[in-house]
């Protein structure tokens, strides 16, 4: 590889992890009540927010800012190859799934590597004023999580998540010592065999209904991801592509090569994954563009809504109005309560109500309604407003 091109790869290579982070957020959908959550909080500093993708922003750029500290953290220990650290951290899949989501814990994943990072840096630099900037920026990150551990924003998920930088930049301390060895070219290539071996599992899966409904043999319905009339093309080419390019990686010599190759196969993955699947089916959360579409056809901006602590968030980020929440906590419409304001409502306007699992089915009053399936879990309820001269 001439040295043209391997000063090149960092910049390629950063190009490559920003489009993942930022085309996949068009395309995974908020699959949790926290993620509506979170995007309602900050929709309450910024009115106008609307949409799947800028929700997910933050989580996004928390993300790549920890990968951009790795990276530094790696070149100045030095790394020969500092971009490994970043680059195995960044397409790790479960960093990619929550650092795509409307979720907080990317930013005090983010505190805990800026305070770490200063940490390091500061105990390897000889220069005065770069110890200046490293103790602010390590103090600046123990700030950051100071304040969000004050506010409750730390969780196990979010403790677990902050481990892994450290544990990637090992790992890639760990290659570079071990590159020269035989046992190290060959852990890769068993790696990329097993990813292979993942994926054509994963496939076999997918079009395993498909060959039932040829052969006329019954196949579990809730291990079915696609109806008898979608195409799987997309999907299926989005599983074979990144096993031609683990094929690759027993070609190539150098470790770093060879992860190299591994990481390029795993985000086309999760960039070319994502479009395709039916993100309904993998969640009982309200979809967005689900809504949105309920919202046009029934016009449920003149409906007055009662939902349970589920759905409510959905409902209020994609409405943009007010829901009354069911449920048994303080500040919310006692389930027994919910008849007479459904009757209430129904003498000015229609009414709505939208439970998940069933849990208000048996609180609602009997009298005139159309039942709407949103998902496998969830129903809406829809009563028409009292004409003059009908009895409630």
């Amino acid at each position: 590889m001439s040295n043209k091109k391997i000063n090149f790869m960092p910049l390629l290579g950063s190009a490559l992890l920003i489009l993942l982070y930022t085309v996949s957020l068009r395309y995974r959908g908020l699959v949790a009540e926290d993620e509506y959550r979170m995007a309602l909080l900050l929709k309450s500093f910024f009115p106008g927010l609307h949409g799947t993708f800028m929700p997910k922003l933050p989580a996004s750029a928390a993300t790549l800012a920890t990968g951009a500290l790795l990276w530094l953290a790696a070149y100045k220990y030095p790394l020969r190859h500092p971009g490994i650290a970043p680059g195995i951290y960044l397409c790790f899949p479960l960093v990619w799934w929550v650092g795509t989501s409307a979720s907080i814990t990317p930013l005090p994943v983010l505190m805990i590597t800026m305070c770490a990072t200063g940490i390091f840096l500061f105990r390897r630099e000889e220069k005065f004023r770069l110890r200046i900037l490293w103790t602010s920026m390590a103090a600046a990150g123990a700030a950051g999580a100071a304040v969000l551990f004050r506010f409750g924003h730390f969780n196990i998920e979010g403790i677990f998540m902050a481990l892994l930088p450290a544990l990637f930049f090992f790992v890639a301390v760990r290659v570079e010592k071990t590159e020269h060895r035989d046992p190290a070219a060959k852990r890769l290539n068993r790696l990329a065999i097993f990813l292979a071996l993942l994926l054509i599992a994963a496939l076999g899966f997918m079009l395993a209904p498909q060959v039932c409904r040829f052969l006329k043999i019954d196949y579990p319905s809730y291990l079915t991801l696609f109806n008898s009339g979608d195409s799987i093309c997309r999907p299926a080419l989005a599983l074979l592509a990144p096993v031609l390019w683990l094929y690759l990686v027993k070609e190539a010599e150098k470790c770093e090569d060879k992860i190299m190759v591994i990481l390029i196969a795993v985000g086309f993955l999760m960039l070319a994954l994502p479009p395709s699947l039916p993100w309904q089916k993998f969640t009982t959360a309200l979809q967005y563009e689900r809504l949105k579409q309920l919202d046009r056809e029934l016009k449920l901006q003149d409906t007055q809504l009662f939902a349970d602590s589920n759905t409510a968030p959905a409902l209020r980020y994609t409405l943009s109005r007010k829901v009354i929440q069911t449920g048994w906590a303080k500040k919310e419409l006692p389930p027994g309560l919910l008849k007479n304001a459904i009757l209430q409502a129904t003498r000015d306007s229609d009414a709505a109500v939208i439970s998940s699992n069933g849990e208000l089915e048996q609180f609602l009053p009997r009298i005139n309604n159309t039942k709407y399936t949103l998902n496998k879990n969830c129903k809406m309820y829809l009563f028409p407003k009292v004409k003059k001269g009908d009895k409630i």
